[in-house]
């Protein structure tokens, strides 16, 4: 999944552990487990854009969908209550 990072965050107004994805340095989306139903959200990052980038960006997809699988798993499994 080259390109593709992941940084685990912990913002302050949240419970739980997030995962932020960025694919060549611009950060896409936020994968969270906040809901008390358990459920993931993904927070998609649409405001933000580097200068120095076009305003479009393009994935892979499959990479993409197989990466935020991963993640949602992990962001799901780190909430221990």
């Amino acid at each position: 999944m080259s390109g593709f990072t992941v940084d685990f965050v912990s913002p302050m107004d949240f419970e739980y552990l997030a995962a932020e994805i960025s694919y060549d340095a611009q950060v896409l989306c936020r994968v969270r487990n906040e809901r008390s139903d358990r459920v993931l959200e993904v927070e998609l990052f649409v405001d933000v854009v580097r200068k120095d980038r076009p305003t479009q960006l393009t994935v892979p997809l499959r990479d993409f969908m197989a990466l935020l699988d991963d993640v949602g798993k992990e962001v799901a499994d780190c909430r221990a209550d």
